[in-house]
């Protein structure tokens, strides 16, 4: 018998603790942790214009990415974050020190953009 246990970015649990999620077929049991822990440190998350302060920090996300299309070049998707690095999905190989990412016909010739 194994345990894997996947750490899981999540501000607001404080320490969190595990939650088991499955046993498999191979014997291993499965557990996720939704920690602060797991999380990198948070930043300012806004704008300022015209001498308005804008809060941008609810469209920040822990367990997935925005998923953006061009619909003038649709062969391009972009997944990105706001304030906070990408979610790393192994469906694409996207850095996951970036904030949007190019994915080109939907495949995994992806371009790390910033």
């Amino acid at each position: 018998r194994s345990t894997s246990i996947r750490f899981k970015c999540d501000h607001a649990a404080g320490t969190g603790r595990p939650r088991f999620i499955a046993e498999t077929a191979a014997c291993q049991y499965v557990f996720e942790w939704a920690t602060a822990a797991a999380c990198l440190p948070l930043v300012q998350c806004g704008v300022s214009s015209n001498g308005h302060a804008y809060d941008l920090s609810p469209l920040m996300l822990a367990d997935r990415n925005w998923l953006a299309s061009d619909p003038t070049r649709p062969e391009f998707a972009y997944e990105i974050n706001v304030c906070r690095p990408l979610v790393p999905r192994h469906l694409f190989d996207c850095s996951p020190f970036g904030a949007a990412c190019q994915i080109i016909n939907g495949t995994a010739n992806d371009r790390t953009m910033g």
